[in-house]
């Protein structure tokens, strides 16, 4: 069976790629366990500048996490596959290089809380966002309610979150939620160029700056992470007794 999480390194460069394409790249439990390790990986190697996070296929980066696995967990397993998507997230976030995230095709719910986890996001022509989770009956889980905001204000956050409306690739770039619009016949020449500017910064002048511009958005993302997971599994557990 092919892996769920592909693993690529060239040079100072690591490409994750969500590999379920039939499944347009949902996260289920092994996809977060490889995801786990291929983070820890990144960790431990030390002439990483650049890490890119993409989709398998053409169709999605992620739409999110794997609803058939989800609706059997009862409240304790809820709370346990939240904060371990948590922890995944939140270890990207603080990583000493720079993360990407290409979007080519649908992020949403927990797809697009993996997008936010990264430094910077690119995304085609043809990609499409949106939360969705407050439709299926609880908030996103995976840090998005903190995140969204941050990077595009909370109008904007609220727009997408409540309303659970999708939007396309340019008014995600208006909304300032990518950094660029590529075409895919060009997404690998934007990589490769991107790498290469990174492989010439200091690693530690690299891993300080970053780290500079994030210190206090991360302090305000973990608290609100933490209230994530207790309100979904209290919600679960609520819909189990009803």
């Amino acid at each position: 069976m092919e892996p769920t999480v592909l693993k690529d390194q060239l040079d100072h460069t690591l490409t994750l790629t969500l590999n379920r394409p039939s499944k347009l790249n949902c996260i289920n439990w092994e996809m977060l366990k490889k995801l786990d390790r291929a983070i820890a990986f990144a960790e431990e190697t030390a002439a990483l500048r650049f890490l890119v996070i993409r989709g398998a296929g053409d169709r999605a980066f992620s739409t999110g996490g794997d609803l058939k696995e989800w609706s059997a967990l009862n409240s304790e397993e809820t709370a346990r596959w939240i904060r371990m998507g948590q922890k995944i997230f939140s270890r990207i976030e603080s990583l000493p290089t720079l993360s990407m995230a290409v979007v080519d095709g649908y992020a949403y719910g927990g797809g697009l809380e993996l997008a936010l986890a990264c430094d910077l996001r690119v995304a085609t022509p043809s990609a499409s966002f949106a939360c969705p989770e407050i439709q299926h009956g609880w908030p996103p889980g995976w840090g998005g309610l903190t995140r969204l905001g941050r990077l595009i204000g909370e109008s904007s956050a609220k727009w997408l979150i409540f309303l659970g409306e999708s939007i396309d690739a340019e008014e995600a770039l208006r909304i300032g939620l990518v950094n660029r619009v590529v075409e895919q016949d060009k997404l690998g020449g934007f990589l490769e160029e991107a790498g290469q500017k990174l492989a010439r910064i200091d690693p530690h002048v690299l891993a300080f700056s970053r780290s500079a511009i994030s210190e206090r958005s991360h302090s305000m993302c973990a608290g609100a992470s933490a209230l994530e997971a207790d309100v979904i599994a209290t919600l679960r557990a609520k819909d189990s007794l009803s």
